[in-house]
């Protein structure tokens, strides 16, 4: 998941131990007068699962 102009932070983390293999993605972004964090996470090499916080 690569920053977008407006992305604030941004943070890439790895887990591998065993048989597992995971990576975990997350962004803030501003959004109306608010922020929203956008996430992706799943097994490395997978698709992985996307979703975006609801904007308060």
């Amino acid at each position: 998941m690569p920053p977008t102009i407006n992305t604030i932070q941004s943070t890439s983390l790895y887990f591998r131990e065993g048989p597992s293999d995971k990576e975990y993605h997350a962004a803030i972004e501003p959004k109306n007068d608010g922020f929203i964090v956008t996430f992706a996470y799943g097994r490395r090499g997978n698709t992985l699962n996307v979703g975006t916080t609801p904007a308060e």
